[in-house]
C-alpha cells in the first residue's frame, strides 16, 4: 500500500499485507493529512508488476482550536483570540481566518499567520458594540506546504455590555 501525500510527487510505502486463502485482505491506515491511497496488488509474489492498482482520494480537514479570553467585556473593551492548528505545519506557518456573525453572517476581521508550531494570537478591541458576538477560527485548505482540506474551530460567543 502506497501514499502520496498532496503536494508531494513521490508516494512512499506505507505497509505490505497478504490476501487470507478467499482472497480477501484488512489494512489499518494510520491518520494522516489528505494524500492518494493506492492499493496495488500482484497475482503472484514473484510477478515482477501488479495485476491492479485501485486508489483512493482521502481529503482529511484542518484541525484548529480556538480561545478567547475574556469571554464578556466592555462595549470597548479588547479581547484575545489565541489557538492551534493541528497537523503538520510548514515551516512559514499556516494561514488562519478569523470571523465574527456580524448582521447574518459570517465576516473576517484578520487573517493571521500561525508559527511553524501551529500557533497563532491576535488582540482585538470591540468599537462601542452591545451584544453577544461569536467568533471562530476557519483554516482554508490548498495552502502552500500544509496538506489538509479547510477546517473550522468551534464557536466562541463574547458577550459585551
Amino acid at each position: 500500500m502506497l501514499q502520496q501525500v498532496v503536494g508531494t510527487t513521490t508516494p512512499q510505502l506505507i505497509t505490505r499485507t497478504q490476501t487470507r486463502s478467499d482472497g480477501t485482505f484488512s489494512v489499518q491506515v494510520h491518520a494522516g493529512p489528505s494524500r492518494l491511497i493506492e492499493i496495488a496488488y500482484r497475482a503472484f509474489s514473484s510477478d515482477a508488476s501488479y495485476a491492479t492498482v485501485a486508489g483512493i482520494k482521502e481529503t482529511v480537514d484542518a484541525g484548529v482550536r480556538l480561545r478567547v479570553s475574556p469571554t464578556r467585556t466592555g462595549p470597548e473593551g479588547t479581547i484575545v483570540l489565541s489557538g492551534t492548528v493541528e497537523g503538520s505545519i510548514p515551516q512559514q506557518g499556516a494561514l488562519v481566518d478569523l470571523l465574527v456573525h456580524y448582521r447574518g453572517r459570517w465576516e473576517p476581521f484578520r487573517t493571521p499567520r500561525t508559527n511553524a508550531h501551529g500557533r497563532f494570537r491576535v488582540v482585538y478591541q470591540f468599537e462601542g458594540g452591545v451584544g453577544r458576538f461569536p467568533f471562530r477560527a476557519e483554516v482554508p485548505g490548498g495552502q502552500a506546504g500544509f496538506p489538509f482540506g479547510s477546517g473550522n474551530s468551534r464557536v466562541v460567543d463574547v458577550s459585551t455590555n
